[in-house]
This record gives C-alpha cells, sequence and structure tokens, in this order.
C-alpha cells in the first residue's frame, strides 16, 4: 500500500468523535437505518437478476445474501 493509499476500514477521527458522541438509541437508529438500506438495495438487485422470482424467494435470498450463507446452516440447505 502506497503512503497516498487509505484503507476504507479505518474510521476518520472526526467520524469517530461523532458516534463517540452519540447516545446509544441514536446509534441504533445509525444502524437500523444502514440495515434497511442495505436490504432495499439487495433486494432491489435481486429483483432485477430475478424479475420471475417470487416474494418468498426474493426474501430468502435477501436473508442468504446479508447473512453470507449463515441462515442457508440455520434452514438445514448446507
Amino acid at each position: 500500500m502506497t503512503a497516498k493509499q487509505v484503507p476504507f476500514e479505518i474510521v476518520d477521527d472526526r467520524v469517530a468523535a461523532i458516534l463517540r458522541d452519540k447516545r446509544d438509541s441514536e446509534r441504533l437508529r445509525s444502524v437500523d437505518a444502514a440495515w434497511r438500506s442495505a436490504r432495499v438495495i439487495v433486494k432491489a438487485a435481486i429483483v432485477t437478476e430475478h424479475p420471475d422470482w417470487n416474494s418468498s424467494q426474493v426474501n430468502q435470498e435477501i436473508a442468504r445474501r446479508i447473512s453470507n450463507g449463515v441462515i442457508d446452516d440455520v434452514l438445514g440447505k448446507t
């Protein structure tokens, strides 16, 4: 990695300070909003890729992708 590259995993000090100052309820709202946004984006991708799937199939695939496949273990689909 060169000196100009910044790993995206590192939180900026200013952002970290803002997050530290938030109340627990505010942090939870932020995480919930991010979760909902991620689900909307993943759903749109799946519906585009599989327009013939019904809502149950779409929801199962959303769960699989968001859980990184862990849901398959829970449902016994491995």
